[in-house]
């Protein structure tokens, strides 16, 4: 998988934003304690945290008391198009999607993705701060 290139200011402000509850993304923590319960994920940040699959180990010590967080891949790449514009990721989301890769690998994948999507964003408006600071003169 290639790296993704440094994101636009202007996309770097959306991804780093709140969203309206119209493009909120859902996502379910399915448990074989208590079933499955929808989260409603409201940023690119709340949804990139939010994914977790575990391991054969950890289904081994914890039994029961597990959990995997789970996003539709498929909605995830849509809503990522939808919101946000970002044709880049999608492009990586569906050269992904098109793989035999196992679906815990998937969505590790799509998990590193979108981290890495998230530091651009940060770098970006870091600098854009700095820049900011600089032309006000508080950086002699």
């Amino acid at each position: 998988m290639s790296k993704l290139s440094k994101p636009s200011l202007e996309l770097a402000t959306k991804v780093l934003s709140e969203l309206e509850y119209a493009d909120r993304l859902n996502g379910y923590r399915m448990s074989p304690a208590v079933g499955n319960a929808r989260h409603s994920l409201f940023s690119f940040q709340e949804a990139t945290n939010f994914l977790k699959i575990g391991d054969i180990g950890d289904l081994m010590i914890k039994g029961g008391s597990t959990s995997i967080a789970f996003i539709n891949p498929q909605e995830l790449r849509t809503w990522v198009d939808r919101v946000y514009g970002d044709q880049e990721l999608v492009a990586a989301l569906d050269e992904l999607l098109a793989t035999e890769a196992s679906l815990a690998e998937k969505i590790s994948t799509m998990k590193q993705l979108m981290k890495e999507r998230l530091d651009g964003c940060h770098a970006v408006l870091a600098a854009e701060n700095d820049n900011q600071k600089d032309k006000e003169g508080h950086y002699a």
